[in-house]
């Protein structure tokens, strides 16, 4: 049971994290894993462009 309001897009039942946490988490881990991926390219002599 829940004592407090759930608010929607603010709160989730049972939730650690606000829903705009986990967003931004999300997005810093693709970011980091971004740039790993980049160093590996470049350690492989593989070169690309923005597209």
């Amino acid at each position: 049971m829940t004592f407090a309001e759930q608010v929607v897009g603010l709160t989730s039942r049972y939730g650690r994290q606000t829903p705009v946490l986990q967003r931004t988490v999300g997005a810093l881990g693709v970011v980091l894993a971004a740039r790993a991926v980049v160093r590996l390219g470049l350690m492989l002599g593989i070169v690309g462009g923005r597209g």
